[in-house]
């Protein structure tokens, strides 16, 4: 009896595991794969940030940035998870764990446009 509610137990988590996993899964648009670069300028504040992004099938990234101000420049790498729900671009960093949120649509195969869901902020990513 014991041998069975051991071998019940197991399968259960076992279960729960691959329903979390396939979960993960389907929250991947595959047409998110891959290299991308974008680049974003303000003209009020002479601010650009320009990137490049890798989204892997596992929903992990990691991204290149610079940013400059001025005349001074800065390099910023990151990396964590990726993810999408109901059209909606969730890109966490692992350092700090904030979660950006952006509304995505595909313009083509070779380009993404995505608008911030906080604020007024807008980019084309372009796939490498």
């Amino acid at each position: 009896m014991t041998k069975n509610i051991i071998i019940l137990s197991l399968s259960i988590i076992a279960i729960l595991g691959c329903s979390n996993s396939i979960n993960n899964v389907n929250d991947i648009d595959p047409k998110l794969i891959g290299s991308w670069n974008a680049k974003i300028t303000k003209t009020q504040n002479p601010i650009s940030k320009t990137w490049k992004i890798k989204r892997n099938s596992d929903g992990t990234f990691s991204s290149d940035e610079i940013l400059k101000i001025a005349n001074r420049s800065q390099n910023i790498k990151r990396s964590g998870k990726w993810w999408t729900q109901n059209g909606i671009y969730y890109l966490q960093d692992e350092r700090n764990k904030d979660t950006l949120t952006y509304k995505y649509s595909i313009l083509n195969a070779g380009k993404v446009k995505f608008n911030s869901t906080k604020d007024s902020l807008e980019f084309v990513e372009t796939k490498e």
